[in-house]
């Protein structure tokens, strides 16, 4: 047997509550799906279906899919190969915190066509409260969304909401206590008796991942218009949360909110700043860095700090610009600006400050971010 871990803990609460989804589709659309264990994993808990349309974009198809497997290369928010009212279920597990706002409303509309009236949507998702009070994050999620928030969108799509459910409790909101978000012994960990594991069914606004279950009624659905307003502005909320979100390797942190310095001392080598593994539209962009000098030099240096900007968790190279010596000022904050552009979306984005320990520095923390496309439908004009 593999060793448990966290992620094998969800897994397993993930499956109970997909085996327990509602019987008898006959048509199950799935909104993303990554290979063909993803289809053996729903056959055997779920159960047989007639036809299982697989909706992924940006995943190879496999090459052994069973035979009641339909691969669609579409996206989720334009299944257009799907007829209107012909499925019983769609099922959106761990998907929609990849989705920008204009995709998440789209596909919620989709969802809403392709259903037969009384068919079910189910989607599961971390909850947003949690993972900002834990400071849990994945870098290729562009929001998480809180219960209240996942209600009020999927009702706006013209669905009746059946059920919520939690799993892993995190929270007391009594006693206002976060828990420690993985289990504290593993060995003796037993899902039929964990009382976080019990307690979450019932609790899903303070768990760790919310599970819903809505069904296609008569209520007519919103403007897609009006349900992307609502999901942008959760998300905007979400973005601005995560620009805060940085870390050093290096130096001495001091300060409050967006204004902290990270000191480091000439010597020290590594990241006095870096951070916020932040998923990034195609668009110009900007990254701004403020850094001074907190000792003289004790000679010029041509490479004295080096700023970037990565993607994929630092494996990607977006930008870059070494400073010297000389572009610093002593005891004397100066702003440099990295401005990049992307075709494509990039995801775990980075903003960091490396020094090879030849110059004393001060650097601010977190660095700033500038979009911009949101300042030019604003009528402003960024900076160079």
């Amino acid at each position: 047997m593999p060793k448990l871990d966290f992620n094998a803990i969800i897994h397993a609460l993930r499956t109970d509550y997909l085996k327990a989804m509602p019987a008898g589709a006959q048509v199950l659309v799935s909104a993303g799906c990554s290979g063909r264990w993803y289809f053996d994993w729903v056959t055997e808990q779920y159960g047989p279906v007639a036809k299982h349309y697989g909706v992924e974009a940006y995943s190879p198809q496999p090459q052994d899919l069973p035979e009641n497997a339909i691969w669609l290369k579409e996206e989720i928010d334009s299944m257009r190969s799907i007829p209107d009212g012909s499925a019983d279920l769609v099922f959106a597990g761990q998907t929609i915190e990849h989705l920008w706002p204009s995709q998440f409303a789209g596909f919620l509309l989709e969802a809403r066509r392709v259903l037969r009236p009384g068919g079910t949507l189910v989607m599961d998702s971390p909850n947003r409260l949690v993972t900002h009070m834990t400071g849990w994050y994945q870098p290729q999620h562009t929001a998480e969304l809180r219960v209240d928030e996942i209600v009020k969108v999927t009702q706006m799509a013209g669905f009746k909401v059946d059920a919520v459910k939690g799993m892993w409790l995190c929270y007391d909101r009594e006693k206002h206590l976060a828990y420690p978000f993985e289990p504290e012994n593993y060995d003796t960990f037993d899902f039929a008796t964990d009382p976080r594991v019990i307690a979450a069914a019932d609790r899903p606004q303070d768990s760790f991942i919310w599970w819903l279950e809505a069904s296609a009624d008569d209520t007519p659905s919103q403007p897609k218009a009006a349900i992307e307003a609502v999901l942008q502005s959760i998300y905007d909320q979400a973005f601005d949360a995560a620009l805060n979100r940085w870390w050093h390797s290096v130096g001495t942190a001091s300060g409050q909110g967006r204004n902290r310095l990270v000191k480091v001392a000439t010597g020290e080598i590594g990241y006095p700043v870096f951070g916020p593994y932040i998923p990034l539209r195609p668009g110009t962009h900007s990254a701004h860095f403020h850094i001074g000098l907190t000792q003289p030099p004790k000679r010029p240096e041509r490479q004295a700090l080096l700023i970037d900007v990565s993607a994929e968790m630092g494996t990607r190279t977006i930008a870059q610009r070494w400073l010297s010596s000389w572009d610093l000022k002593l005891r004397k904050l100066t702003r440099f600006d990295l401005t990049f552009e992307s075709s494509e979306t990039l995801f775990g984005v980075e903003f960091r400050v490396l020094t090879h320990g030849k110059v004393a520095v001060a650097v601010r923390a977190p660095v700033d971010y500038l979009d911009h496309g949101q300042w030019r439908a604003m009528g402003l004009t960024p900076n160079p």
